[in-house]
């Protein structure tokens, strides 16, 4: 009888397989589709994907299978193999050219790339990046890439969150991605859970559970193997054992010619093995101790074996069916049957197999791949329970996984070392490395691994063990790691880099980087005076020493301080000598954040058309350097604001699209998202502004989100809270937010949320005009302490001592809406007294401001009385706002500028005034798409009696009777028009009567008059 004893046809898996193809279908008509396919062991999923290969040969199907050791797998083993396949279809060269700036990221997992860059904050990101983009770059519709990521279940942390990625983020048509993990594996607490969690509620993953043969099936089964169908008995037996699960139903009938069927599940594995020659089993016992795959060279080693006698031994295993032979070894046909087989093992045995594979990889590390040999060496010693041999070869294994940015896995190897520590007499020798130095990466490792909390557990302990009484210089270094981490983890206070830097000697290399880390921390607390002798002493220390990132970083934070110092240009300058030691020192991140830096500082000053420039640039070079989704995407919605403000809000929306299509991480997509909502906001989409608000809070939530995240979607709220027709709301979320205790503003921003908070507050007093006494009486008692603004504004009118708002526990419980909106309108005001006005930005927004207060009826002096309603100021207050927004290049504010002076100017009964305005605010309105603002006018025009910008078509006319009705309205005769026009008296006068006749006047005067009205003509307006 035929020992291959495995169905040659697919049983059972009919829905199951038609799902998968239905997913390659999807793939080849544009879409990239995951797929997660779930079951027990022993149930089908790799029979599954082998049936699916064989049946799609118009794909391109890469199996990157995960290794398990120990208690979790090699760190990226499915993506390191499915690279190796590329590679080798493809060639090293093609691979590169498929990866602008070439394919040196994937060196970390493939040698064949080259040296890896070095080392940096964000190198596992764009490691992530360059994975995804050779991906989808050879994803093809006309032949699909399908990528299988087998046995999941025994993924490390670092392939699971390369996984996740991936899935998150494959766009590409052609390319399917296919995961299996076994169900029976997922306990409760298995790390995998919350992966498939995540993933399945993506509407893009499909999910497939593979269950168990059913009793006909099992029987379809029995006949495919067997060539004949089951007696009754037979089946009972079988299926009754089995339970349905396909493997244990190969195993059963492989002991067709036993008397009886195994007791158990193991037996019913091993039993096929029994039945193997000696010399078979035993060179399955020592590839059981090598892993689910052993290379031949590696088992050739281990074994011992001369090659004839290893060769029959391993035909007759995997003519069995026990072993399947590959290109460059063996793996058991089933992991279940490798794990019986190894479980089989005695004591002494197992000891000598993983002492003899430690020994052959320590003597020839060629015999696996290089990612692999310092971690698999350091498994075999530690199974081999040989303590001073493991602790070695993990330091060895933490330090490869450091390379290969698995965060995860390195510091699980060197909390392996330092669970050895004490055990091995000599631990500091044999690594050339004292515990410091292992608690200190173990604690980096932790914090890169998103471990905060472990990170801090090891620094603490670090610090008890090395306080600054005993070592200064390894104090100081602890308490800076401290220090970052707790920024990192949004705690604000800096006692720790403050230590650090007091503790740190003169002339140590990692002065430099713990005095920027000093500075900067000041520099974000507006502790300017501090901060600046710090990041220029910072700067020269790291440029005596050579320290590039250091250099960079100093300069960026004096680049933030210049500005303070009003030296725009110098500021801007340092930037640029920035982003040119970056991009000279191979440091992308850092040179994006100085594209970064530099849009956000102009944008600022309003020099929009600079930095919409600049950050096109920027956008350009993290596209070419592949970092799009991280620095690239946050630089986008830079770029974006700056268009915003210019009034090209299609490209803006374009640019943000751009960016979100990248997924990049939560934070970075509020902030875009924020910006999304302002755009529909201000055309009218109220629904879509409310969505980006709320996700945006679902985002920063979390308390370690910093102050400054949780503050960014305030503005569009309050805005939206006033479009909603709730002003009383957003005066009240503005009052809470603006005063918060500690809290420091830039210029531009501090502007933004005081004049939101005016116009609220104004539209609530303006509806509420009885009230305005009490309000004023309100108002006289609430000078409350104002908010602090940095960024080059003085202090003035900043420290002022008082009670708060309701948001901070204030003044604002019993009173009325309107006296509420009075109490924080003057706390506003007297918040801004201090408040320098330096550029042409700031004075815009001052003035909107300030017209923002006329029009609730106060003055803009915060000690003085409540005024009556002063029509003319408010127009001229509102006039000289809009032509300050003219100068800055900013239509939008100045039409909503416009439109508000056309209201005050129908106030005073100037239709010219208004006429003119709304004529400015409709075609404002047209260009930009702004709805709101032209419904409006609309609206106003309406009430006036005056409908604003008819156009000729609206009133019936031909281009040619327009011009000739513009004359007629001013008076001309139709020879004059002919003159004008170069046409005949005649052909005037026809067109003359046509008019007549279509605007239904029996006279030229008449048909004046209803032109006028109309609006379709109107004197040339003043520029304001």
């Amino acid at each position: 009888m035929d020992e291959r004893l495995t169905s040659p046809r697919l049983v059972g898996r009919s829905a199951e397989l038609a799902a998968l193809e239905e997913s390659i279908s999807r793939a080849a008509a544009g879409s990239a589709v995951s797929v997660l396919v779930g079951g027990e062991a022993g149930v089908g999923k790799s029979r599954l994907v082998a049936e699916l290969v064989a049946r799609s040969p118009h794909t391109r199907v890469v199996i990157g299978p995960c290794l398990e050791l120990g208690v979790e797998g090699l760190p990226y083993a499915p993506f390191t193999a499915i690279l190796r396949r590329l590679v080798r279809d493809l060639g090293a060269a093609a691979v590169g050219e498929l990866l602008p700036g070439g394919p040196r990221e994937l060196a970390r997992l493939l040698p064949e790339f080259g040296e890896p860059p070095p080392e940096s904050p964000e190198a596992r990101a764009r490691l992530f990046e360059r994975v995804l983009m050779l991906m989808e770059g050879i994803a093809d519709p006309g032949r699909p890439l399908v990528l299988v990521v087998e046995d999941a279940h025994w993924a490390d942390r670092s392939t699971r969150d390369l996984l996740v990625f991936l899935v998150h983020n494959l766009q590409a048509s052609g390319l399917v991605l296919l995961v299996t993990y076994r169900t029976d594996e997922l306990h409760r607490s298995h790390p995998l859970r919350p992966v498939l969690h995540e993933l399945e509620r993506l509407p893009e993953v499909g999910r497939l559970e593979l269950g168990r043969l059913s009793r006909t099936e099992v029987a379809d089964q029995y006949a495919a193997i067997l060539g004949h169908r089951p007696s009754e008995t037979g089946l009972d037996a079988v299926y009754g054992r089995s339970l349905g699960n396909p493997l244990f139903v190969e195993s059963l009938l492989a002991c067709g010619g036993c008397d009886e069927l195994p007791e158990s599940i193991r037996d019913t594995l091993l039993a096929g093995v029994e039945r193997l020659p000696e010399a078979a089993r035993g060179v399955l016992r020592i590839a059981a101790a090598g892993g689910v795959h052993v290379g031949h060279e590696l088992l050739a080693a281990v074994s011992e074996l001369d090659e004839t006698a290893l060769t029959e031994a391993l035909r007759a295993a995997v003519y069995a069916n026990v072993l399947v032979a590959d290109a460059e070894g063996y793996a058991f046909r089933h992991a279940l049957i490798r794990e019986a087989v190894h479980d089989d093992l005695l004591p002494g045995e197992h000891t000598r197999l993983h002492t003899r594979y430690a020994e052959a990889l320590e003597a020839t590390p060629g015999l696996v791949a290089p990612q692999r040999h310092a971690i698999e060496t350091a498994h075999h010693w530690q199974s081999a329970h040989d303590v001073a041999c493991a602790l070695r070869w993990s330091w060895r294994a933490a330090e490869e996984a450091r390379r290969s940015l698995a965060h995860a896995e390195e510091l699980r190897m060197l909390e392996h070392v330092l669970q050895l520590w004490e055990r091995v007499p000599d631990a500091a020798e044999s690594i050339e490395a004292d515990r410091f130095e292992v608690q200190t990466r173990a604690a980096d490792a932790a914090a890169d691994a998103g471990e905060h909390q472990r990170a801090l557990a090891l620094l603490n302990e670090a610090l008890r063990e090395y306080p600054a009484e005993r070592d200064r210089t390894r104090a100081a270094l602890l308490f800076n790691a401290r220090g970052r981490l707790r920024r990192r983890m949004g705690d604000v206070d800096i006692e720790d880099l403050r230590l650090a830097a007091e503790l740190i000697p003169a002339g140590h290399a990692k002065r430099p980087r713990l005095l920027e880390s000093l500075a900067q921390a000041l520099m974000v607390r507006n502790s300017d005076e501090d901060s600046r002798p710090l990041a220029k002493e910072a700067l020269e220390l790291a440029r005596e020493a050579g320290d590039r990132y250091a250099e960079i970083h100093a300069l960026i934070t004096l680049s933030a301080l210049s500005v303070d110092l009003d030296d725009s240009d110098r500021s801007l300058a340092v930037l640029a000598e920035a982003r040119g030691l970056a991009r000279a020192a191979d440091l992308p991140a850092q040179e994006i954040r100085g594209f970064t830096n530099a849009t956000h500082q102009l944008e600022r000053q309003g020099r929009h058309e600079e930095s919409a420039a600049l950050g096109r640039e920027g956008l350009e070079r993290a596209t070419e350097l592949g970092i799009m989704r991280l620095q690239g995407s946050f630089l986008a919605g830079n770029v974006a604001e700056s268009l915003f403000s210019l009034g090209r809000w299609d490209e803006a929306s374009k640019v943000l699209e751009e960016g979100l299509g990248y997924r990049p991480p939560p934070s970075y997509t509020a902030n875009l998202e924020v910006l999304v909502g302002e755009i529909a906001l201000a055309r009218g989409d109220l629904a879509a502004a409310r969505r980006a608000v709320e996700h945006t809070h679902e985002v920063f939530v979390s308390p370690r989100s910093s102050r400054e995240d949780r503050n960014s979607p305030v503005p569009l709220e309050a805005r939206l809270l006033v479009a909603e027709g709730r002003p009383a709301e957003a005066v009240e979320l503005i009052d809470a937010t603006l005063f918060q205790p500690g809290e420091c503003w830039g210029v531009r921003d501090g502007w933004i949320m005081a004049t939101i908070g005016a116009e609220a507050a104004a539209d609530v007093l303006t509806g509420s005009s009885s009230d305005r006494a009490q309000a004023s009486a309100a108002g006289r008692g609430a000078a409350g302490a104002g908010p602090r603004v940095g960024a080059g504004v003085s202090a003035a009118g900043a420290e002022r001592s008082g009670t708060g708002g309701t948001g901070t526990g204030g003044t604002g419980a019993g009173l009325t809406a309107a006296e509420r909106a009075g109490e924080v309108l003057r706390r506003l005001i007297e918040a801004v007294e201090g408040w320098i006005v330096t550029l042409p930005l700031h004075e815009a927004m001052s003035l909107s401001f300030h017209a923002e207060v006329r029009r609730a009826g106060l003055s803009a002096d915060a000690a003085a009385v409540w005024d009556a309603y002063d029509g003319a100021a408010v127009r001229d207050a509102y006039d000289g706002a809009a032509e300050a927004w003219v100068k800055v290049g900013q239509p939008y504010p100045r039409g909503r500028a416009l439109r508000r002076s056309a209201e005050a100017s129908a106030q005073l009964g100037d239709r010219d005034g208004v006429r003119q305005r709304l004529d400015l605010v409709a075609e404002i309105a047209a260009s930009l798409g702004a709805e709101p603002l032209a419904g409006a006018a609309r609206d106003l025009a309406r009430r006036a009696g005056m409908p604003v910008g008819a156009t000729a078509d609206e009133a019936g006319l031909t281009p040619r009777e327009f011009e000739v009705l513009r004359l007629v309205a001013d008076g001309r005769s139709n020879r004059q028009i002919a003159e004008e026009l170069f046409i005949s008296a005649k052909t005037a006068s026809v067109h003359v009567s046509n008019i007549l006749g279509k605007l239904g006047v029996p006279t030229r005067g008449a048909a004046a008059a209803e032109a006028h009205r109309l609006g379709l003509f109107h004197p040339t307006a003043p520029t304001v």
